[in-house]
């Protein structure tokens, strides 16, 4: 039997570890096509989404995506941030970084509150090495942030919302979209690669979701279910207001620039019918019970003013005008609509669902932007900035109004409500706020 000296066998172990190197990065990395050109055959769904958390392929399987990517940028293991004692409020809490923080979103789920950032922090308590990050914030229901998770991939956000999969999170950067399905806990992330797009939304579905990627005149489509694009399609572009899910058929309200469409499209993103309504800017839509036929609440603006219609979109059951306006805002919640028509001032109406007006309501001080509305017991809670501060104002079902500001701020805010809880996000300087209203 020959002898290997321990030259020799060290020499043909590194040989054998160069041969493996060179199969390893040279395989080739497929591409999906540009968004419009790919076909049954070629759409993402020909290959399972990447678990990012195993990228070399176990468990979930290995698809399309870069496995080089390194997905655990957090630098150290993260330490829950305890609240600040207040006052005045249930708990406070500053979250400072290193370049400021921008506020994407905030979503209150049963599990807690998750909160999206954009930051790219050396220093500060959301420290991510200077590299520009989408993170995700878990708040618990004292003010503590309980988990902090770095998405990696994209470093622009361009959508969220919770789905039946989990928390989803749609961010683009290096040429790609890329949606991120994350866990309750933010302990697991499942992401697949997807074409660029100028904007994304996500829509939970009775199972699954739909994801919607616009680029200029054109609307691509994607159907998730268990993390796996199941079937995919494309309508005219436009912006998609709402989506309502009938088992049988997906409903769709896309805003256009000279009016809106009603899309109606079939279990596998096919369209069959389309509605265009033409001169129209479409405020809120939502389906009511109804006999003999879906019915729906319209909230449009056109040239004679701002109108609430009871309609199927072949028939208008009835049609009342509000009123001129510069611009305008509605909401809904189930019991009645909240329309907010803007001019030299701002006048809040409540129209219950067979469309009579129960109060009307002159709101002292201007109505810059409104960030956030959530419905309560019948009434409304609006978030809102004067120009100057921020304000908290509370509806209730008969119209009366009580407000509260939270002084100056710069950039984005956010509101959400649990059971009552109401907590207020924005940012000031570097920092982001929370604050546990009650």
């Amino acid at each position: 039997m020959a002898k290997h000296t321990p030259k020799t066998i060290t020499v043909i172990l590194l040989l054998m570890i160069a041969a493996l190197s060179v199969l390893a990065v040279t395989l080739p990395q497929a591409e999906y096509p540009a968004v419009g050109e790919q076909t049954d055959s070629d759409l993402p769904t020909a290959e399972p989404p990447t678990d990012v958390q195993n990228p070399d392929g176990a468990g979930d399987g290995s698809g399309d995506v870069d496995t080089d990517v390194d997905t655990d940028i957090t630098p150290e293991p993260f330490t829950p941030i305890p609240p600040e004692p207040s006052a005045v409020y249930a708990y406070t809490q500053t979250l400072w970084a290193e370049g400021g923080v921008r506020l994407n979103a905030a979503i209150n789920t049963a599990n807690g509150q998750y909160v999206i950032i954009t930051h790219a922090g050396k220093e500060g308590a959301l420290n991510v090495l200077g590299e520009k990050t989408v993170s995700v914030l878990l708040l618990e229901t004292d003010g503590t942030v309980s988990a902090l998770r770095h998405l990696k991939g994209g470093d622009s956000y361009l959508n969220a919302r919770i789905t039946s999969e989990g928390l989803t999170v749609v961010t683009a950067g290096n040429g790609k979209s890329y949606v991120h399905i994350l866990s309750a806990e933010l302990n697991d992330e499942h992401a697949t690669e997807m074409p660029i797009c100028a904007a994304a939304q996500v829509y939970s579905l009775n199972e699954g979701f739909l994801l919607f990627l616009t680029n200029a005149d054109q609307t691509s489509a994607y159907k998730f279910n268990d993390g796996v694009i199941t079937a995919s399609g494309s309508i005219l572009g436009g912006t998609i207001a709402d989506v309502y899910d009938f088992i049988e058929y997906y409903l769709l309200a896309v805003k256009g620039i000279q009016g809106y469409s009603i899309v109606k499209l079939s279990p596998t993103l096919t369209p069959v019918t389309t509605i265009n309504i033409p001169e129209k800017e479409l405020l809120s839509i939502t389906p009511i019970p109804s006999e003999g036929g879906q019915k729906y609440l319209v909230v449009e603006r056109g040239a004679s003013g701002v109108e609430v219609i009871k309609t199927d979109f072949n028939t208008d059951f009835a049609r009342v005008g509000v009123g001129l306006a510069e611009s305008a805002e509605a909401y809904m919640n189930g019991e009645n609509i909240l329309l907010l028509l803007h001019a030299d001032s701002t006048r809040l109406y409540m129209v219950d669902y067979d469309l009579n007006f129960s109060s009307s309501t002159a709101l002292k001080g201007a109505v810059e932007r409104i960030f956030d509305c959530v419905s309560f017991d019948g009434g409304y809670k609006l978030l809102y900035t004067d120009g100057e501060k921020l304000n908290l104002l509370r509806i209730d079902r008969d119209g009366k109004t009580i407000s509260g500001n939270f002084g100056a701020f710069d950039g984005e805010a956010a509101l959400t409500d649990a059971n009552g809880r109401e907590t207020v996000f924005y940012t000031a300087g570097d920092s982001l706020k929370i604050i546990g209203v009650q």
